[in-house]
């Protein structure tokens, strides 16, 4: 009885060794995605994180990844360990004819399973535990962090993932054991051999396709807004991937089956067989290739997409301060602190920490909320085009920096923060029709740009009369803007800017006449911006390596898998006289094909979800087009290198199998 029992174990044990071509890759699979999910859930509820500045964000981020990592690792291994055991279902089916019954099989899928999980979950912690500390510092960089920081291993963490792929082992081996289950002896022993019957090509299935494709590419064109690119972007990504897999569903057929009907290109035995192969096969390969297509787009998208979050964060900081210090007061307590004492205590602060202040700037603007059309701004019908509209007087406009110009009564300057400015000779207002003696090109507290969802136009008037009968007698409120920028040690500007917006925020706090005010550094703002990009920044590339894995995962299967059932065929037509040269042509072709349809599909579905990714940025207030265009044509760059080098590696075991 003893020995009975233990010879389970050993077939168990013999099966994955011999199968290794199939089995090694899928462990590595299972410890890479043990590896990355462990990492990322250890760092997200590592103590020393708590200490950073912007704890919780950083924290949000991480469990964030942990959440997609594991879904995302269950999809992988479950959709490549259909490839495993479909390569061993002939395997499986001679057990069942010498004699297993089918408890037995599934004693050993049981018992490889658990070897499996054991050895992948075993590797893969063990990678954690000893890379986990490196992951922390690299981490800590992109956060921008200097201060050493403790680093320990999590035993809850550690739980946690056993946990997570345990249930995802009991679902591939339950999965496993009701294919063979449901399967008769002899079907397993012929289901690695079952061919494919010559697919139609469907044209409802191909238009359904091509207007799938065409809507998911119109929302992300046609996008106007960064809202409107946020709200619609999940849907047009729902249509990609319905479009990606119908037409490679349908239109690869269609396409193929053209190739064979030109006689010139398709009696030739490199084309012969490869198009023939292909097409006789095609109803697997379209869901692959779609497969691989959407896996190469998601790589693409979220690296090129955070890495420019992060390498922008800079320019888009400093959009948002145009003074590296600001305190701005709304209502009429800004209309009674004319004279605040603000920048009085700001010099002090620096004085005392060695610092000097440069380029003050304070006004005092009436602001409102209208609709512009064309050149009138409606205060009563806003919707769609609000803006925040600035009404301030010349004196205080040249008080702050800007050049004094000789402005008659019924005249103003006008800027606009989009970057196609104002464009308009004339201002209607409640009050009245105003002539734009000139269009500035900048402003001392603003900067042009596409990133805000509201527009703002400052007017300045002739004096403060005649902005304040521009309003029409309509109910307006005061906005105070005081800012200035600092001169010494970033160290000491830190410690400054914190200081100072501590003492003039309580004693803000302090004034229940106030309905709005605060004050802001653009040090401070720094810090946690650094905290939200850096984190993205981590979690995309953990997501894009865990794809770029997933990828390469699917396409060695998928030619592994295919190698085995072409290996007679092409054995077969060397002994009717075609070359191991001609073998190899042959095979290249095809593999060319499987490989470079869909990286080059994937390029175009980045390209053309650009507009639409660059606009949902903005609500980050990054709107640098040259810059975010410059990581996506990079990050595609470094992708294709990869895949050719996976294109290499994967050509090479196909050719070893059918030769």
């Amino acid at each position: 009885m003893r020995m009975r029992w233990l010879l389970y174990p050993r077939l168990a044990l013999t099966n994955l060794v011999k199968n290794r071509r199939l089995t090694l890759p899928y462990l590595l699979a299972c410890a890479g995605t043990v590896l990355m999910f462990y990492t990322m859930d250890e760092l997200s509820i590592n103590r020393g994180l708590s200490k950073l500045r912007d704890a919780a964000t950083v924290q949000a981020v991480l469990f964030l990844g942990v959440l997609v990592i594991g879904i995302f690792a269950a999809i992988v291994l479950y959709y490549t360990n259909g490839f495993l055991i479909k390569g061993r279902m002939k395997e499986l089916g001679l057990y069942s004819v010498l004699g297993m019954e089918k408890r037995h099989i599934s004693l050993v899928l049981l018992l490889e399973t658990l070897f499996t999980g054991l050895v992948g979950v075993g590797v893969g912690l063990a990678l954690g535990v000893l890379f986990g500390k490196l992951m922390f510092l690299l981490l800590l960089r992109l956060l921008g962090e200097t201060a050493a920081l403790p680093f320990q291993v999590s035993l809850e963490a550690l739980g946690q993932t056993c946990l997570v792929f345990a249930c995802i082992f009991a679902l591939i081996l339950l999965s496993n054991l009701r294919s063979v289950k449901k399967a008769r002896p002899m079907e397993l022993v012929q289901a690695a051999k079952a061919g494919e019957k010559e697919p139609k090509s469907s044209a409802i299935t191909t238009v359904f396709g091509l207007l799938c494709l065409g809507g998911g590419y119109a929302i992300a064109i046609l996008s106007k807004s960064p809202l409107d690119a946020l709200l619609y972007f999940f849907v047009a990504v729902l249509l990609v991937i319905f479009g990606t897999h119908a037409l490679f569903r349908s239109g690869s057929i269609a396409l193929l089956k053209m190739l064979r009907a030109n006689k010139r290109f398709y009696y030739r035995p490199a084309h012969f067989i490869a198009v023939s192969g292909m097409l006789y096969r095609m109803r697997k390969n379209a869901a692959g290739l779609a497969n691989i297509c959407i896996l190469c787009t998601m790589v693409l998208v979220v690296v090129s997409a955070t890495v420019s979050l992060y390498v922008g964060q800079e320019h888009a900081l400093r959009l948002q301060h145009p003074r590296d210090v600001s305190v701005v007061i709304q209502g009429q307590a800004a209309e009674d602190r004319e004279d605040a004492d603000f920048y009085a205590m700001a010099q002090q602060l620096a004085a005392a920490r060695g610092l000097a202040l440069s380029e003050h700037a304070k006004t005092i603007a009436i602001r409102c909320y209208a609709e512009q059309r064309g050149s009138y701004f409606d205060f009563d019908g806003v919707s769609e085009n609000v803006c925040r509209l600035y009404l301030l007087p010349l004196e205080e406009y040249v008080a702050m920096g800007g050049e004094d110009v000789a402005l008659q009564e019924g005249e103003v300057l006008v800027f606009s923060t989009r970057s196609c400015g104002y464009g308009l000779d004339k201002v209607e207002l409640l009050g009245g029709s105003f002539q734009v003696k000139e269009e500035l090109a900048q402003f001392p507290i603003a900067e042009r740009s596409d990133v805000s969802l509201e527009t703002g136009v400052y007017l300045v008037f002739a004096n403060r009369a005649q902005a304040e009968l521009a309003m029409g007698g309509r109910q307006w409120e005061a906005y105070l803007y005081e800012g200035f920028n600092l001169l010494g040690e970033e160290e000491e500007k830190l410690a400054f800017s914190s200081e100072y917006c501590n003492l003039v925020n309580r004693k803000i706090d302090e004034e229940a006449e106030i309905d709005y005010a605060v004050a802001s550094s653009i040090y401070l703002d720094g810090q946690r911006w650094q905290a939200l990009h850096g984190g993205f920044l981590f979690l995309g590339l953990f997501l894009g390596t865990l794809f770029m894995m997933a990828t390469v995962l699917i396409i060695y299967y998928k030619q592994v898998s295919e190698g085995l059932e072409d290996s007679a065929r092409y054995q077969t037509m060397q002994k009717v006289g075609m070359s191991k040269r001609e073998v190899r042509v042959s095979i290249d072709k095809q593999i060319v094909w499987v490989f470079f349809l869909p990286l080059a599909a994937a390029v175009v579905h980045t390209m053309v979800a650009f507009p639409a990714i660059s606009k949902m940025e903005a609500l980050f207030f990054v709107n640098d087009m040259g810059l975010m265009l410059a990581c996506t044509l990079a990050t595609i760059a470094a992708f294709s290198l990869l895949y050719v080098a996976a294109y290499l590696l994967t050509a090479r075991v196909y050719y070893r199998i059918v030769s």
